[in-house]
């Protein structure tokens, strides 16, 4: 996505540079690439840092390892935030949350892209109401961390649909209901079955949750909705 940013701005000068780096071999190379050329090039400085390409970034563009974090990571996050990168949004929100402990601005940034339907700060939400974390354990709320849950598991998050299938079979946050609990947890398997072996795919597995868009996970959905999370 930054990369195709990129290319909508991209001079006829840069077409050939910027053909290569749209390739499927755009990987942390061509990341290392890019953070050498910004600097050096100020035409491309200027199309890189511009507010609709920062606001594209995907997440291999913000693969930083801790060992690397530095204030000027941080900073190129927050223009991307401000440029309106959903994954810019998560990836920050992630780390100022659980490694800076800056629980109210992590959150914050978390639901901000949850509620552009991001799945995994859906889920990284519901984990933290599970949880109650960054709070007394007074603070958990399932029936909220059930409904964020829901709502990731719909947008086709896998790790969320088998926590769902696990409250629904326990009855944690929501009416029990072994029967869907498990069927949910099937699924979720297949799923992830699917993502491991690309030759294999959702139809081709036996079982019986081949409408997985129309389950129980959409009830919960509309039966709670998001105004059940105060971060959203």
């Amino acid at each position: 996505d930054f990369v195709n940013a990129l290319l909508v701005y991209a001079p006829p000068l840069f077409s050939p540079v910027f053909f290569i780096l749209d390739s499927e071999s755009f990987d942390l190379r061509l990341i290392f690439f890019l953070s050498l050329s910004l600097p050096r090039c100020k035409r491309f400085n200027h199309l890189g840092l511009n507010q609709l390409v920062l606001s594209k970034a995907c997440s291999s563009v913000f693969a930083i390892r801790a060992k690397n974090w530095s204030e000027s990571a941080h900073r190129f996050l927050k223009l991307c935030v401000n440029a309106g990168s959903v994954e810019a949004c998560y990836f920050l929100g992630m780390i100022r949350f659980y490694c800076l402990e800056n629980r109210g601005s992590g959150a914050s940034l978390m639901a901000k892209a949850a509620i552009k339907s991001h799945a995994p700060a859906l889920y990284s939400l519901a984990v933290i109401q599970f949880n109650g974390s960054g709070g007394a354990k007074t603070d958990k709320d399932l029936r909220a961390g059930v409904a964020l849950c829901a709502r990731a598991a719909y947008l086709g998050h896998i790790a969320a649909l088998r926590e769902l299938g696990h409250c629904l079979k326990d009855g944690y946050g929501v009416k029990q209901s072994v029967t869907e609990g498990r069927r949910l947890l099937i699924q979720a398997n297949a799923r992830e079955l699917a993502s491991a072996v690309p030759s294999v795919t959702l139809s081709s597995v036996p079982t019986k949750t081949t409408s997985s868009r129309v389950g129980p996970h959409k009830k919960l959905l509309g039966l709670f909705g998001s105004g059940c999370c105060a971060l959203l």
